[in-house]
């Protein structure tokens, strides 16, 4: 076995586009990384159908509401009081036949927030861009171009999708048909934007493989090799095929078969993956060749881009529901069912993972379960059915009980159970199950991807040496210690929880401090937004008690 191999010094796997297991992440982390996750396979595995799903979308959008419908199979909405403060994170069951599980983001939309939503977006997840179908086609628009960008920022190339909500106002009104027309002209405004974007980047990429080439010809009075030409002319028409099917989901079909369009889509991604390793290859001989430091620089500044031009935005799909009379949300839970089963989009759904992985995410959410009245994870009561008994759990899931059941200690559930646990603290637990310090990484890195464990190491976009000396067992946790801080100033704004908060507060000796704070004295001036520490320790994270 490969894992087995200790001598192994080199293992390219550059090209396997059919390789399933293991996933992409791990592929990405080299050689050791794929080694270490081979070796925690023999160990024992299951099937993994975990998928992480984010919710964008501008305020009073109707996110919070979709995610109440999808997780109860029932047509949900929030009180127009009742405002998502920084991120829920609730856990969906898909039903119907399927083995998914998904950890539903509801990201809030009000601006202040989105500079921390970054921290929680990853590249393995479906972004969803909910979006109210009754306000003005110019914010449509604007808005979804926004969300757009902040995907394309932290998770360049993720899967997204739009679903309208608030259609049931037009069908009320018998307006269905103006409301597709509304649909597709902010549809085409967004796709025409996206393009011109990527097209941008085109630009600038065949400029600089132009001056490669006038450089590489006023050095040895020839054109480059007619290799290189060849896997250029393969480049551009996979080029051209994914921007045909990158925006799919802008096309107004509702009966347009995905499938092919998807499958058209990856084959495009795997062929521009397999000519642009082709190019670099002969770009680093040619490079070689001349003993020019210039072209080197000249080859990391054409990965870079054409890394931007195949990682384009991707809009794969579109949906139209009501949360209030459940228009839609039937189709949309088959749609999305499907899409996130997709291994070709999501490779890393139904791929075999090492149980020992799957323990601790167990662990991590029974301990979730256990500090709070579970409000989030609603029994699905809808057509689908479901329970939270053990036999009415997924094949995988209760493969996961039998091996926390046999292998788990004492001492790995109360670390587990926690809302955050020192790194060292949670190896020094795994070590009595077995678990080496790089099976625990690896199973970071792996319950990260999928949202159900955050743990910033230095191989993550957000992450730092520090960072990732704590493992946050329960998401929400650390999203609460945030929200308490940054936060919209007015009661309107937020939700019960916070407006109680700010209730007791105002009765304390931190009242002025409070109001300070968030702006809202009037004797505020240059103070506002001066957190003191009594406010802080004393209040904000009374509950919260981080250390």
């Amino acid at each position: 076995e490969i894992g087995a191999l200790t001598a192994l010094q080199t293992l390219d796997l550059d090209g396997c586009h059919a390789l399933h297991t293991p996933p992409p992440h791990v592929v990405r982390a080299g050689r050791a990384a794929v080694q270490q996750f081979l070796r925690d396979l023999a160990k024992g595995f299951a099937a993994s159908h975990l998928v992480k799903v984010v919710l964008l979308g501008d305020q009073r959008a109707g996110k919070s509401s979709l995610a109440d419908s999808l997780v109860r199979g029932r047509p949900a909405t929030r009180a127009h009081s009742d405002r998502t403060v920084g991120i829920d994170v609730c856990r969906w069951r898909v039903g119907g036949g399927s083995q998914l599980v998904a950890n539903i983001y509801d990201a809030a939309g009000q601006r202040v927030y989105r500079a921390t939503h970054g921290l929680f977006m990853s590249p393995g997840a479906l972004f969803l861009h909910v979006v109210r179908a009754d306000q003005p086609e110019e914010a449509a628009v604007a808005g979804l171009l926004e969300w757009a960008s902040a995907v394309q920022q932290e998770a360049p190339g993720a899967v997204m999708g739009i679903v309208w909500t608030h259609m049931d106002v037009f069908e009320a009104a018998g307006q269905s048909a103006e409301a597709r027309a509304w649909q597709a002209r902010v549809l085409e405004r967004v796709r025409d934007e996206l393009d011109s974007q990527a097209q941008d980047v085109d630009a600038a990429l065949r400029q600089m493989e132009g001056d490669m080439a006038e450089g590489w010809s006023a050095r040895h009075g020839s054109s480059l090799p007619e290799k290189w030409e060849r896997a250029r002319a393969r480049r551009d028409a996979a080029l051209t095929e994914l921007d045909r099917l990158a925006m799919m989901g802008c096309e107004v079909n509702p009966d347009a078969d995905r499938t092919a369009a998807i499958k058209g889509l990856v084959e495009a991604l795997t062929t521009l993956e397999t000519q642009h390793a082709e190019m670099k290859d002969l770009e680093k001989k040619m490079a070689a060749s001349t003993a020019n430091g210039q072209d080197n620089l000249l080859a990391e500044q054409l990965e870079r881009l054409r890394h931007q031009r195949v990682r384009r935005p991707r809009i794969v799909c579109q949906h139209s529901v009501s949360n209030r009379t459940g228009q839609g949300l039937k189709d949309l839970r088959g749609a999305l069912k499907a899409l996130m089963g997709d291994k070709r989009l999501f490779p890393h759904v139904g791929m075999q993972v090492p149980l020992n992985y799957s323990m601790l995410e167990r662990l991590a959410q029974e301990g979730r379960l256990q500090s709070k009245d579970d409000e989030e994870d609603e029994v699905d009561e809808g057509e689908d059915g479901g329970e939270k008994d053990e036999a009415d759990r997924a094949e995988w899931e209760q493969m996961v009980t039998r091996h926390v059941a046999e292998k788990c200690t004492p001492e790995l559930r109360a670390v587990c159970s926690q809302p955050y646990a020192s790194l060292g603290d949670l190896m020094d637990a795994a070590e009595q199950v077995g678990m080496d310090r790089d099976e625990v990484l690896s199973a970071l890195r792996f319950l990260h991807e999928t949202g159900s464990v955050l743990h910033y190491s230095e191989s993550t976009r957000r992450g730092s040496a520090e960072l990732a000396q704590t493992v946050f067992m329960q998401p929400q946790w650390i999203i609460d210690g945030i929200k308490y801080v940054v936060r919209e100033p007015h009661a309107d704004d937020i939700n019960e929880e916070l407006r109680k908060m700010d209730s007791r507060i105002r009765t304390s000796e931190c009242a002025d401090d409070l109001d300070q704070y968030l702006g809202v004295s009037s004797s505020a001036g240059f103070g506002a937004g001066v957190l003191t520490r009594q406010l802080l320790m004393r209040h904000l994270w009374r509950d919260f008690a981080p250390s």
